[in-house]
């Protein structure tokens, strides 16, 4: 069903129309409602960002995320539709600069198989399609292992990403080790926390512009707290990323923005033992590639949660 979606994205240059956009768009979560049976997990989402200070105005994306388990594995779908708003170059003798839309269609897939009872070894691929030739047909695949031991975790991911001849490098090379750890418990008084510590370093290969530096680093701290219902998230990244994946491959930065520090807020409320609704809020440092200062974004999403 993946390889038929796929095709049906094939366009010849020039004539991608907004409704090839959306009529992808709808197959894919066709494809996503008919593996919902055999899904325990299913979470559609809308988020809204604005940018400030920057040729791009704002955006928001539409999409679904899916998981399912069984005695071996742990599979993740994700689909995501993103349209932004460019307001392009401006000039003192037109007030009105003209404005263009740049529409994204992602899939992404992610494997956990159990190795061992304390072992996983985790596969994962993402796929987005664009108007704009920078960003089409950008392919990602990601590998790593992750290693439990009663209230730690640690692991490390190793990911290569493809960019077509229009985009600002041919490839990149990300490597990113974690370390977890549990604590507390949510009866208690306190409730449950779990800690995760972050680092990635991004090497992009083959350069259009040599002066733009080649490797960027950033490290984060993600500290998630449970308790009476209520999931409580708080993520801190320091430091500066381009094309960065996150989410162990699921989410794909493939945009030409330099992402610097940024802050991320989540609340998720179990309404029942299979409804919860969540709501989030990230504030971000920010600097496209062909601005010269920083900007700011703001991103809110709302997502409902479905177990089955």
């Amino acid at each position: 069903m993946v390889r038929f979606m796929l095709y049906n994205f094939q366009y010849e240059k020039g004539l991608y129309t907004m409704t090839k956009m959306i009529l992808s768009l709808l197959l894919m979560l066709a494809s996503a409602s008919a593996l919902l049976a055999e899904h325990t997990l299913s979470a559609p989402f809308v988020g809204y960002t604005t940018y400030n200070d920057s040729q791009l105005e704002s955006g928001y994306d539409v999409g679904v995320f899916s998981q399912t388990k069984d005695e071996n594995a742990t599979y993740n779908i994700f689909l995501n539709y993103n349209h932004l708003t460019n307001v392009g170059d401006t000039n003192e003798t037109n007030a009105t600069s003209d404005e263009e839309t740049i529409k994204n269609i992602s899939i992404s897939l992610l494997k956990k198989y159990n190795l061992a009872d304390d072992l996983k070894l985790l596969t994962a691929i993402n796929y987005n399609l664009s108007t704009d030739d920078r960003y089409d047909q950008v392919f990602s695949v990601l590998g790593g292992l992750e290693k439990s031991m009663d209230i730690i975790k640690f692991g490390a991911n190793v990911s290569y990403s493809k960019f077509n001849d229009d985009a600002l490098a041919k490839s990149t090379t990300q490597v990113s080790p974690y370390f977890a750890f549990y604590f507390g418990h949510p009866n208690s008084v306190m409730g449950n926390f779990y800690t995760k510590i972050m680092y990635d370093t991004i090497l992009l290969n083959s350069l259009a512009d040599t002066t733009m530096s080649k490797r960027y680093r950033s490290h984060a701290l993600n500290i998630t707290h449970f308790k009476h219902g209520f999931e409580t998230n708080v993520q801190l990244w320091f430091g500066e990323t381009l094309y960065a994946l996150r989410s162990n491959g699921l989410v794909n930065q493939f945009l030409n923005i330099k992402y610097k520090d940024s802050a991320l807020v989540s609340v998720k409320y179990n309404l029942s033992d299979t409804i919860a609704l969540q709501l989030s809020s990230l504030s971000q440092t920010y600097m496209a590639i062909e601005d010269t200062e920083d900007s700011k974004l703001k991103t809110y999403i709302l997502a409902a949660y479905f177990k089955f």
